[in-house]
């Protein structure tokens, strides 16, 4: 109960926290707190005879100071006023929850602790304290404490057996909530609602985050290139959350993502498998890279793919007409062997023919000469050839006829 002045007479206050009307007064809400003015003060209801005012404080004695002096209100606050320290927002003793301004961040299928705290009185007991969480968008039951134990019977079916609290350390003001085995669907703002005599709440939001894998390389197609030739190159990785931002460079560094078509798609727990698929110009020793990056974890991973000569081929033609030529060229040269020996044989085996006659011409054998006509037989005169057996041995001679006579001339 206290007293405050309301238009020069006194009247008695009663501080309470529900809000409810008392005999009659009216209620004004101050911070926290609402306090209802009791209308009971001597000489407000018209009966009864003006009770004495009790001292007056420092404030009211400025007030009073100031309205002997003549100072109207709405023209500023006057020096006196000024001078007194300001009001707090939280009445001292009052209670106040703690939680982390930022995020918490959580792995997927691993453990979170979303923590809040508040300050116990000296006589605190576990059979005071009432603790609440739930979720802050639909209020949803996550977790209650009340009695000195837990409450779970409204407990969201999705949160059974996946909740608890540090309970050795509740009566030190740790009223922080653990929650196993996080799944995306966790994701969110969760309220801390705790009263002891007191009550307060402070929100703290969960941001879930699962790593993507190591990114798989593909071409399309793999083999029978060329250069000039339109490839697909693949970046494919997966079981990551949230989604992805994807980088592709070049063998020089420059990014060409422009060129890209990205896809992600989340599976039945959440989380996005993603594909990635370049559209470039194949050319000898190029080098191409995937680069993933998961924006809560600030986690990369990355890949690369390098197109070497030996990744090139001729056309199929082209190939076929190759091999072709080299065949034919396989079989002339056979041939070409082939008539070459046996000319060569050929020639050995007249030079020892050769060799032969003339050893039996050196032993004494007599050379054999021939006579050719070099007209016809009708003719009176003739002409003949004598040959030996070397050509160098020719001789030519005439014969006449006359009657039964015949005359050679050499």
């Amino acid at each position: 109960m206290t007293q405050y002045g309301v238009c020069g007479h006194w009247v008695n206050v009663l501080a309470r926290d529900d809000g409810k009307q008392i005999e009659g007064g009216h209620v004004a809400v101050f911070g926290k707190l609402h306090l209802v003015v009791i209308m009971k003060a001597v000489g407000l209801n018209g009966s009864g005879p003006r009770a004495p005012p009790p001292p007056l404080g420092p404030r009211q004695e400025a007030a009073a100071a100031n309205q002997s002096r003549g100072h109207r209100p709405g023209t500023g606050p006057p020096a006196a006023e000024r001078a007194l320290p300001p009001v707090p927002r939280r009445l001292p003793g009052a209670m106040e929850v703690q939680v982390p301004d930022e995020p918490v961040v959580a792995l997927f299928g691993r453990d979170a602790t979303l923590r809040c705290s508040f300050s116990p009185e000296a006589n605190f007991s576990l059979d005071d304290l009432s603790l609440i969480w739930q979720l802050t968008d639909t209020q949803r039951l996550v977790h209650r404490f009340s009695g000195g134990r837990d409450q779970l019977a409204d407990q969201g079916g999705g949160y059974a057996n996946r909740t608890a609290l540090f309970y050795d350390q509740l009566s030190q003001g740790n009223v922080s909530l653990l929650l196993r085995r996080v799944e995306i669907s966790d994701e969110g703002s969760f309220t801390c609602f705790v009263r002891v005599r007191d009550h307060d709440s402070a929100a703290v939001t969960l941001q879930v985050a699962a790593p993507y894998s190591k990114p798989h390389m593909n071409l399309e197609p793999n083999k029978d290139l060329k250069p000039g030739d339109l490839v697909s190159v693949t970046c494919h990785t997966s079981h990551g959350y949230p989604e992805a931002s994807v980088l592709w460079q070049d063998s020089q560094g420059s990014n060409i993502t422009e060129n890209v078509t990205t896809s992600q798609v989340a599976n039945k727990e959440g989380l996005f498998d993603v594909h990635s698929v370049l559209q470039v110009l194949v050319e000898p020793s190029s080098t191409y890279s995937c680069l993933v990056r998961n924006p809560v974890l600030q986690q990369e991973t990355h890949a690369s793919v390098t197109i070497t000569g030996q990744h090139l081929a001729f056309p199929a033609v082209a190939l076929w007409v190759t091999v072709g030529l080299a065949v034919c060229v396989v079989a002339l040269l056979a041939v070409l062997v082939y008539v070459c020996q046996k000319k060569i044989h050929q020639s050995c085996e007249e030079e020892e023919e050769n060799a032969g006659t003339e050893e039996q011409d050196e032993e004494g054998a007599e050379p054999k000469t021939a006579l050719q006509p070099l007209k016809s037989a009708e003719s009176k005169e003739g002409e003949c050839v004598c040959e030996g057996p070397q050509p160098s041995l020719r001789s030519r001679f005439f014969v006449k006829h006359s009657g039964d006579d015949a005359q050679v001339e050499v």
